[in-house]
């Protein structure tokens, strides 16, 4: 990427030199295409990297599908495949019984009695046969009523939450595995798709209405929002299916799109050649989101080092130091003044006394100009280059001299 000499050096005072020169419109116009060359460069150097997650989509629009098709699509299966697991277990529970001792023992506290919330021992009565024993469907008719009460949280909830307990113990000496895979299976989509909040809210509607509780233009700003590691906790969901592998590399995009977008502007200003300006607000929404912890979470490591070799290269060429001078108005309207007038004076027949002495002090003004353009277009480290080619190893004095 192409910089000036102020750029490589942060000098203060070549910083201001080249202001002043850049406002002057012929004088200023190699340190332009610079800066017009810098907005290409950056611009290309977010293509590379962007090019490197394998992101598809181009639009938020186009993202917030990818993304929330690919959640709710693993919701779908998660549902089909947990309703599968209890269909097959109350096919066999309906012939295998156990006894109900533990539960019927649990229910002679009269206090467990009165407080878990429902008759279970009506429940008991009706499903259990002339020997005692129910089936294990059943049973498990009797355990989803109770944990339904257990979820209302008052008094009774913990009463038939230890119900629960009881019930599943049961079913664990009873040695039947199908209903325990089912509720596995169950509770890890109650897990992943309700309890996370985060994700809870891409593949869920708004209340009672059919609009979505996140828009789908709203998503990337949804997971960009979302702390470090609710970041993580969608991640992991999206890469276990290969929907969800593809969104979340559209993710990875729509981030550097975001970043560029801060760079730009809403209004994405032309420069010179038509490629939008590409200023430092770049970094201060990359540095938040890195202080955060989200950029470790949103890309993989050698993304990471592009990102911050990028961040490095828009600080060096679009910010300046701190208590910088600030450039005088004035100089640059003489500048423009001068190489506006220079070539006439230089046409003008050969006068003597006050006009003479003017045209020198011009033609001295206009010399100095076009020395600090050539000063401030010329790298010092293309010159400290060709003094190590000539065998003289250059040090940071050199540079400084350069």
């Amino acid at each position: 990427m192409p910089a000036t000499r102020g750029q490589i050096t942060r000098d203060l005072g070549q910083l201001t030199r080249e202001e002043n020169v850049t406002k002057a419109p012929k004088l200023g116009q190699p340190l332009r295409n610079i800066s017009t060359a810098q907005d290409t460069r950056l611009h290309q150097l977010v293509d590379e990297l962007r090019a490197t997650t394998g992101a598809k989509e181009k639009t938020r629009q186009g993202l917030g599908k990818s993304v929330q098709g690919a959640l709710l699509s693993k919701l779908r299966a998660a549902k089909a495949s947990a309703k599968k697991a209890y269909d097959f277990a109350n096919e066999i529970g309906a012939t295998e019984y156990t006894t109900v001792k533990p539960l019927t023992e649990f229910l002679s506290d009269p206090i467990n009695d009165a407080n878990v919330g429902t008759d279970i021992r009506a429940r008991l009565k009706a499903y259990s046969r002339p020997d005692g024993t129910i089936s294990l469907k059943h049973l498990e008719d009797i355990r989803q009523e109770m944990t339904a009460a257990s979820d209302v949280r008052d008094k009774a909830s913990h009463y038939a939450g230890r119900a629960v307990g009881v019930i599943d113990q049961i079913f664990e000496d009873a040695g039947s595995a199908a209903y325990k895979n089912a509720r596995q299976g169950w509770k890890a989509l109650k897990d992943e798709f309700d309890k996370q909040g985060r994700i809870k809210k891409l593949v869920t509607k708004k209340g009672y209405s059919s609009d979505r509780a996140t828009a789908l233009e709203d998503t990337l700003d949804h997971v960009i929002k979302s702390p470090a590691e609710d970041i993580a906790k969608i991640r992991k969901s999206l890469n276990e299916t290969p929907a969800g592998r593809q969104a979340w590399k559209d993710i990875q995009g729509g981030v550097l799109e975001h970043l560029r977008e801060k760079a730009t502007g809403v209004r994405r200003i032309p420069g010179q050649t038509g490629v939008p300006q590409f200023n430092s607000s770049f970094l201060d929404s990359y540095n938040e989101l890195k202080a955060d912890g989200k950029i470790d979470e949103l890309f993989a490591p050698k993304q990471r080092r592009m990102l911050d070799e990028l961040a490095k290269a828009i600080e060096d060429v679009r910010t300046k130091p701190s208590g910088r001078i600030a450039g005088s108005d004035t100089v640059p309207r003489i500048n423009a003044m001068i190489e506006d007038t220079f070539d006439k004076v230089l046409g003008m027949v050969p006068i003597v006394g006050k006009p003479m002495a003017i045209g020198r002090q011009m033609f001295k003004e206009a010399k100095e100009g076009r020395a600090q353009t050539k000063r401030a277009v010329t790298s010092p480290l293309e010159s400290a280059a060709e003094q190590a080619r000539k065998g003289k190893v250059p040090t940071l004095r050199d540079l400084d001299a350069q």
